[in-house]
């Protein structure tokens, strides 16, 4: 009955009083540490909200007709300039039709070229023979010159010595200045036929006809160019978002075939809400938050600063879509890394100098 030793408290007993005294702080200090991280990570101080641009490209055929191909469905990747279908502008009967018009218009053609050849011909021959004639005159006036120029001679000496007359003298001169203009006329006819001659020589009898036929096969390739299937080529690398006409639709200038959405964005667009406070400048430092999760963040600058107030999109703001709001309209470049789609919302830090 005289031991003095301490009663040992059981292991349930030291447990309850662990948890009425110590446990309590303990949680509060955890859930302390937890909440401050996590407003640290996620509920950062944003002052900007932004959204990476959309932008949709439509494709559009210039002229009215109809649609022979279209090979893109919703959903298919696109490159730019890729050939995604084609647009005849016109009927293949009337095609037909034309191209029927331009032969039998250009056969026409040849076939009066095959009378011009054959005159042609004719005229050549004239000439031929006009030429020989005067040749054969010029031959004749040159003998007949001697004569003349012998007979000038005679009488001049008559006429020195006063044994003819002033008047046979004259004549006989006249003569012979007669004979040499004569002449003179002759060769230039003779020059003038024979370059008609070669002129018509050198110009060969089928060369009409090989023209005619080029211009008939030149014109036939103008009206198939003309009426080619016009190509429509996608006007950005992106995705089909919408096909708006099939193949065998007919369709008017301008009416929207294809819809594209980019896939790639150069910048965001973001907004700085009223109350203004500092306005940001350009180079201006901003960090980019994603809303997705985990989210990250990146260094960005201003790229330009709008210069009137916009209305933002409902959707950066409230989920309902429906407040309606004006803000500063702020360009960023977008950060590579952190691989952004465009049409995704941002949270933005303006860092303040």
């Amino acid at each position: 009955m005289d031991d003095k030793s301490p009663i040992p408290v059981p292991p349930a007993q030291r447990w309850r009083e662990f948890r009425i005294q110590l446990l309590p702080y303990v949680i509060f200090i955890a859930v302390a540490i937890v909440i401050a991280a996590l407003w640290k990570r996620v509920v950062a101080p944003v002052n900007m909200v932004g959204e990476v641009p959309a932008l949709q490209y439509q494709v559009r055929s210039l002229m009215s007709g109809t649609i022979t191909d279209l090979r893109v469905e919703p959903f298919t990747y696109v490159q730019k300039g890729e050939e995604i279908g084609h647009v005849s502008t016109i009927e293949p009967q009337l095609l037909e039709a034309d191209l029927a018009v331009a032969k039998s218009d250009l056969e026409l053609a040849q076939f009066r070229t095959g009378f011009s050849v054959e005159q042609n011909v004719i005229r050549l021959r004239q000439l031929s023979l006009d030429r020989d004639n005067v040749r054969a005159q010029l031959e004749r006036t040159q003998a007949d010159l001697l004569n003349k120029r012998a007979e000038f001679d005679r009488q001049k000496e008559l006429f020195k010595n006063n044994l003819t007359s002033k008047e046979a003298y004259a004549v006989a001169e006249t003569a012979l200045q007669v004979d040499i203009v004569a002449i003179d006329g002759l060769k230039k006819m003779v020059d003038q036929y024979d370059a008609a001659v070669k002129e018509l020589d050198q110009a060969a009898p089928g060369s009409s006809l090989e023209l005619t036929g080029k211009a008939l096969q030149a014109k036939t390739n103008q009206i198939v160019l003309s009426h080619k299937p016009i190509s429509l080529k996608a006007p950005a690398d992106g995705i089909v978002t919408a096909v708006l006409a099939r193949a065998g639709e007919k369709v008017r200038a301008g009416d929207p075939l294809v819809t594209v959405a980019a896939t790639n964005a150069d910048y965001i667009i973001g907004y700085l809400r009223q109350p203004l406070g500092y306005v940001p400048k350009i180079d201006d430092a901003v960090v980019v938050r994603t809303r997705a999760t985990p989210r990250a963040s990146a260094s960005a600058k201003v790229v330009q600063v709008g210069g009137m107030l916009d209305y933002i999109n409902p959707a950066i703001v409230t989920p309902d879509n429906t407040r309606k709001e004006k803000a500063l309209p702020v360009k960023i470049s977008i950060p590579p890394e952190l691989g952004l789609r465009p049409g995704e919302f941002v949270d933005l830090l303006l860092a303040r100098p």
